[in-house]
């Protein structure tokens, strides 16, 4: 099948069935995620691809490649977009472990600290 996103052919599992009409959506589910994120990070799918691109299509903190995260840790995007929750702002694309990590320590650069120095 050919995503009407990105114009790439993609395997059938690649695009979502609809129950309800009994076809598949003709987007496939990574352009359809990435439309939802920039929906919700009052961005375009474009300036995630930039960021993507600008990172290296890996992590920001800890440059795991994307490809190389497995499909169990991600819906469909295996990089997440970390923004900051009092401004709203992107800070970057990480993957699900350190999304996870920045969560658990409530973005406190202070916690971090402390987690750097307990592990030294």
């Amino acid at each position: 099948m050919i995503c009407r996103k990105c114009n790439e052919e993609k395997p059938q599992e690649a695009f979502e069935f609809r129950n309800d009409n009994r076809k598949y959506r003709t987007e496939c589910m990574l352009c359809r995620a990435n439309g939802e994120a920039a929906r919700r990070y009052n961005t375009t799918v474009g300036e995630i691809e930039r960021l993507k691109e600008q990172q290296g299509n890996a992590c920001a903190i800890c440059k795991t490649k994307a490809d190389d995260i497995p499909h169990v840790s991600f819906c469909h995007n295996p990089l997440v977009i970390d923004h900051d929750h009092e401004t709203a702002r992107i800070r970057g694309l990480l993957c699900p472990t350190c999304n996870s990590m920045l969560g658990h320590a409530h973005d406190d650069v202070d916690v971090l600290l402390a987690a750097i120095k307990y592990l030294s």
